[in-house]
């Protein structure tokens, strides 16, 4: 199995609370038209082990077909207009496929 981990800030302005009712109602749904998306999961930040402030906002884990499918979805409607969607509320982010090992 390939997932596709995506951590992420929220832009200035935009709250945690506003993104779960945003991510509900748009993103999840709307990853979930994609062909190369088999599962979406997404959450919020609480803090980092220790209880230090998290670095990063939100994390989404997306089961994928695979990284190429994934990417050329982006491309072309609707995964074109989800990520727009997503990029207004985001100030940075990363990317990293990963294969699992168990199940």
């Amino acid at each position: 199995m390939i997932v596709a981990v995506t951590m992420f800030r929220l832009d200035s302005g935009r709250t945690l609370d506003d993104y779960e009712r945003f991510s509900r109602e748009i993103i999840g749904p709307g990853m979930l038209e994609l062909p190369s998306v088999l599962a979406f999961r997404d959450g919020t930040a609480r803090c980092q082990m220790g209880g230090e402030p998290a670095v990063w906002d939100g994390l989404e884990v997306i089961e994928i077909s695979s990284p190429e499918e994934f990417e050329a979805d982006h491309e072309v409607v609707p995964g074109k207009d989800v990520a727009a969607r997503w990029m207004d509320w985001i100030d940075t982010f990363e990317v990293t496929y990963f294969e699992m090992i168990h199940g």
